[in-house]
Parts: structure tokens; C-alpha cells; sequence
């Protein structure tokens, strides 16, 4: 890991404060708070296929990378190669979480955007996100590439087979039966993660994973594909408003002391943001509208 250390010494010879400041945001883009603010935009603004795939990519490439971290056990770099205003990462370091959710979640909005300059900022970010997190010194270079392979691996697995074969078809199926049928299979999921997921396995408390898992799945099923134009400053008020209660929901369930309220408190942050929240506020503009 020699020519490791010295690359992460490469970068931060060029350090200074505007520098910490930058890369402090760019790791946010392959961060849980990012995405999940993004999914909840998606629903917002009606586009529930878009905000599905984000949350499936997003919790596969944070339980892959978990279950692979310590399926290594690789320790990350010694806190004489992390910059003081990194926080110290207590779980393992390969694969790298940050760039696995960079490179998955912006390499779909890329795949289903498909302009140019599109591409070209979605890699740019993706790229910085995962240089940010060598230049902070919590990853050495080959995890971030390690990261960058295994999210790209699950976007082309979603993208070419999941996606195309699979959502048209469980979308008829729900046509044909009851959602009644299916209305405990996320809450089941959730309680799964909140009791099986092994201690010390890292990130979030599984309380608090399990019941958003278990309330945005509950709410993705209930609710319908309708696209809203956002145009209107009243369309962007009622798409901000949505987004802020959801955003105020997730800091307050973490606040929450891990445990069964904790599990509550975000499943119902997770109905809101992709159920309750866009229908209740779109139908009020409706009504406000002249």
C-alpha cells in the first residue's frame, strides 16, 4: 500500500481550507442523505419508476459494500493520512461505500438522461465523490476503485435485466391482484433489517434503515406513475415543501434512540416522502390554483 500512502500524501500537499471545504461537499454526492433527498424528488415530482431504482440501487450498493468490508477486513488509513476535518470511519475500508452509491445512482440518472453534458456532469461528480474520499484520507485509491466497480456492476444488473424484463411485468401483476396482497412484504423487509442485521455491521442505525426501508417501499406501492410538470413557482414551492418534511422527518428519526419508535418514526418519514406527501401537497395546489 506504499504508492497508496503516497498518493493520498500527493493530494494533500496541495491542501488548504477551501480545498477541505470543497471535497467535504463532493463526498456528500455519494452519501445516504443525498440520494435519499434526490428519491424523495423523484416522488415528488411523480416519477416513481425513477425514485424505485435510486432506492434500490442506493441499498443494494450499502448492504454490498457492508457485507464486503467486512468480508475483507482491510483497515483504512491511519489517522496520520486522515485530514483533520474528515471524520474517523470505524468500519472497514474496501470496498468504498461513497463510490459505490456515486457511481451507481449518478451512472442511472446518466443512463436515463442520455445528453451529453448530462453524462459529462454525472461522471465528473461521480469521479470528485470518490477522490474526495482519498483526499480526506478515510479510503486508500484502490478502495475507491473497488467501489466504482461494484456500483457499476449493480447499475448494469438493474439497467439490462432487472429493469427492462422485470418492472413491466410486476407492474401488471399488481394490476391484476390486490396491493392489499402485497402491502406486508416491505414491512417484512424492514423488520427483517431492523432484527437480522448483525451488530457492529456499520452505517445507520438498522432500526432506523428498517423502518424507511419498510415505509418508501409501502409508499411506492401505493402510489401511482404521474409525471408533474414542474413549471410554476406554486409546482416548486409544493416540490420543496414535500422534500423538507421528508428531510425533517430523517434527521428526527435519527434522533430517536434506536429501537422500536425509531423504527416508526422513519417508516413514516419514508410514507410521506413517497406516498402521503406528493398527494396530499399536489391535490392542495390544485385546490389553491386559480
Amino acid at each position: 500500500m506504499s504508492w497508496e500512502a503516497d498518493l493520498i500524501r500527493a493530494l494533500q500537499s496541495m491542501a488548504s481550507p477551501f480545498l477541505d471545504a470543497f471535497f467535504l461537499v463532493l463526498t456528500q454526492c455519494g452519501g445516504d442523505l443525498f440520494w435519499l433527498i434526490a428519491i424523495f424528488i423523484c416522488f415528488a415530482a411523480g416519477r416513481r419508476r425513477y425514485g424505485v431504482a435510486l432506492s434500490v440501487l442506493l441499498l443494494t450498493s450499502f448492504y454490498g459494500t457492508y457485507a464486503l468490508k467486512h468480508a475483507i477486513g482491510r483497515p483504512r488509513p491511519g489517522p496520520e493520512l486522515r485530514r483533520p476535518v474528515a471524520e474517523e470511519e470505524l468500519s472497514p475500508s474496501m470496498p468504498s461505500t461513497h463510490a459505490s452509491e456515486a457511481a451507481g445512482n449518478f451512472g442511472y440518472v446518466a443512463e436515463k438522461n442520455r445528453k451529453k453534458w448530462a453524462i459529462g456532469v454525472c461522471a465528473l461528480l461521480a469521479g470528485l465523490s470518490g477522490l474526495s474520499r482519498i483526499y480526506l484520507g478515510v479510503h486508500w485509491p484502490t478502495d475507491v476503485l473497488a467501489g466504482f466497480a461494484f456500483g457499476l456492476l449493480i447499475l448494469a444488473i438493474w439497467a439490462w435485466l432487472v429493469e427492462p424484463r422485470m418492472w413491466a411485468k410486476l407492474g401488471s401483476l399488481a394490476e391484476r391482484l390486490n396491493k392489499a396482497y402485497f402491502t406486508p412484504l416491505p414491512i417484512l423487509i424492514g423488520l427483517a433489517i431492523a432484527f437480522l442485521t448483525p451488530p457492529g455491521f456499520g452505517g445507520p442505525p438498522p432500526t432506523y434503515v428498517g423502518g424507511l426501508v419498510a415505509g418508501m417501499f409501502l409508499g411506492a406501492m401505493m402510489t401511482e406513475e404521474e409525471q408533474r410538470d414542474i413549471k410554476t413557482l406554486g409546482d416548486i414551492s409544493a416540490l420543496t415543501v414535500c422534500v423538507a418534511i421528508g428531510l425533517f422527518g430523517l434527521i428526527a428519526s435519527m434522533l430517536v434512540s434506536a429501537g422500536v419508535l425509531q423504527f416508526i418514526a422513519s417508516a413514516l418519514t419514508g410514507i410521506w416522502a413517497t406516498w402521503i406527501g406528493p398527494r396530499a401537497l399536489w391535490q392542495l395546489r390544485g385546490r389553491l390554483s386559480p
